[in-house]
């Protein structure tokens, strides 16, 4: 009933908006992708490299994760598994920490670039530095996604909370109801908000300064 979740008109226009922002996540993050590969003097600059694999991990965010989460959304239900709603939410927590570390790793090389002589940014940002950053980029969201989420770390303490939220005897309902514990909220948002963070700002700050100063 109308009273109970979506009604028809909604849910039309419901899945029409976030059809509309997937698409236009994949088409962006995309052109993005083949516009460095294609253009040569693109491939020359090391700050793309981190672009190209960010455009990645936001492309894989928007093919992977928002179409199953707009299904729910909108039917009010998930008819996907227990399984499978560990191994999404677990690409949820991986693809947006990635997004989070290339961001910062970002603003490093930028802070190299601007703030350090050109031969310690030659020095600094070697083919096989890039390579490192970028694979833990990559590798550290596996330690705080996968690992614990796939072990069931992150419900040690809350998993009776959890089973009451992920049914709903009114509307015989299934939820992927993800929530974590303490320990797991804390590690996971120093690993991937607060330390990111902290970079970020010290390395933009001192952009700010240099570029005053010049």
């Amino acid at each position: 009933s109308s009273s109970e979740g979506f009604g028809v008109a909604e849910k039309i226009v419901l899945l029409t908006f976030i059809s509309a922002v997937i698409l236009m996540a994949i088409l962006g993050n995309l052109l993005v992708m083949v516009a460095v590969c294609r253009d040569r003097q693109l491939r020359k600059i090391k700050t793309n490299y981190f672009i190209v694999s960010l455009a990645f991990a936001d492309l894989l965010v928007s093919v992977l994760v928002m179409p199953f989460g707009a299904i729910e959304l909108v039917q009010d239900n998930w008819i996907y598994g227990e399984m499978f709603c560990l191994v999404r939410t677990s690409l949820d927590v991986l693809l947006t920490t990635a997004s989070i570390l290339h961001l910062c790793c970002i603003s490093l090389d930028r802070y190299y670039a601007i703030c350090c002589q050109p031969l310690v940014y030659r020095n600094k940002m070697t083919p096989l530095r890039i390579a490192v950053m970028l694979g833990g980029c990559w590798v550290i969201p596996t330690f705080i996604s996968f690992l614990p989420i796939m072990q069931g770390w992150n419900s040690i303490g809350i998993i009776d909370l959890i089973q009451q939220r992920q049914f709903n005897k009114a509307s015989n309902s299934t939820y992927c109801i993800f929530m974590v514990n303490k320990p797991y909220a804390i590690t996971c948002s120093v690993v991937a908000f607060y330390f990111p963070f902290l970079l970020m700002v010290l390395a933009y700050y001192r952009i700010y300064v240099t570029a005053r100063e010049h």
